[in-house]
């Protein structure tokens, strides 16, 4: 049996949603963090446990108490409100209108939002954006004029050393 060499990356795909995979388990990890989402807001509401630990107990609360419960339900981390996945582009395309680039919608989102993996999430849809593409056009540095030699004489200092 031939081993694979890209063995090692079948292993780390398994962890990080955000590595080229198909659309499928991109989905399925998607839902593992929303109901991940729901049994930290079931847990912050009541106090307890999840009979379905995604793992140990102390990680679980460690984690969740990271997050806290707003009087309408909604779950929020460090004063910013967890968003949802399906929630996610509506977002990006209300921050991202005036086409300011990757740092400066990351930085207007990031101070209202969280999310797991909110920066690659960014920069991978700025990426996508035509117009940004457009705006950050690199062809504009070939219709700037040539740089020309200045033409520098040595000072005295270097008349004297001889090779």
């Amino acid at each position: 049996m031939k081993k694979s060499k890209f063995r090692i990356f079948e292993h780390f795909r398994s962890f990080t949603p955000f590595i080229e995979g198909s659309r499928k388990d991109s989905l399925k990890s998607h839902s593992m963090l929303a109901g991940r989402y729901n049994d930290i807001k079931k847990y912050l509401a009541s106090g307890k446990m999840p009979s379905n630990l995604p793992s140990t107990t102390s990680n679980f609360q460690r984690e969740a108490n990271r997050y806290t419960l707003e009087a309408n339900g909604k779950l929020s981390r460090q004063g910013k409100r967890v968003a949802l996945y399906a929630d996610r582009m509506k977002i990006f395309n209300a921050f991202h209108q005036s086409h300011q680039g990757r740092d400066g919608t990351w930085k207007k989102i990031k101070a209202r939002y969280y999310w797991r993996g909110e920066q690659a999430f960014v920069a991978k849809k700025v990426n996508e954006c035509v117009a940004c593409a457009h705006k950050n056009n690199q062809l504009w540095k070939a219709c700037l004029p040539k740089l020309k030699a200045i033409p520098v004489k040595p000072k005295a200092f270097w008349r004297g050393i001889t090779f």
